[in-house]
């Protein structure tokens, strides 16, 4: 077995690194929530487009049957 001493520096430099990946994965993390929230609030303007545009085909609809009597 090797014997391997850390000095404080190497032991700083480690905390350091570590500590960026983790911000890094956050970062990510953070990034993807708001990319779903956006998809998210998309769909959702679309669900919306396409009910106004059915009612206003449901209104045409009954204009058209009320002009035909």
């Amino acid at each position: 077995m090797v014997a391997y001493t850390i000095t404080e520096e190497e032991e700083e430099e480690e905390e350091k690194e570590e500590e960026e990946e983790e911000e890094e994965e956050e970062e990510e993390e953070e990034e993807e929530e708001e990319e779903e929230e956006e998809e998210e609030e998309e769909e959702e303007e679309e669900e919306e487009e396409e009910e106004v545009g059915n009612g206003l085909s449901m209104n045409n609809k009954k204009k058209t049957r009320t002009e035909e009597i």
